[in-house]
């Protein structure tokens, strides 16, 4: 958890002492946490944290929770198991495109495991 709390706090601007959970939407589910910036409505970005467990290819799949009309797709990546990856998505570039306050947006980390896609993390957060 104290690993969120830096995101978290890289991810708003606080430092580790001031940094305070209303200050940012987040969750974790196994090998993956999404965040975004509570202050900013509408929010654009979109932080996610992969924490692998296993090295390969993963990719991370977004959409607006009753709206999965609305989604995107990473492109596959090669992560190494036992790091840690940071990534900003820019919701302008996605069918997304903006998060508004109490709007639902959920996250599922995939991981490609031999021969087939295997989920590794779905959080949920309300912005």
């Amino acid at each position: 958890m104290a690993g969120l709390a830096l995101v978290l706090a890289s991810f708003t601007g606080a430092s580790i002492v001031d940094a305070e959970p209303a200050s940012a939407a987040s969750g974790c589910n196994h090998d993956l946490c999404i965040a975004t910036n509570a202050g900013e409505n509408p929010t654009y970005t979109l932080k996610t944290t992969v924490s692998p467990f296993f090295t390969g290819y993963y990719h991370v799949h977004i959409w607006l929770a009753g709206a999965a009309v609305y989604d995107y797709n990473t492109p596959d990546q090669w992560l190494t198991g036992g790091e840690v990856y940071g990534n900003s998505i820019n919701l302008r570039n996605t069918e997304i495109f903006s998060l508004y306050r109490g709007e639902r947006i959920c996250a599922e980390l995939w991981w490609w495991n031999h021969g087939h896609w295997e989920s590794r993390g779905l959080p949920c957060i309300t912005h």
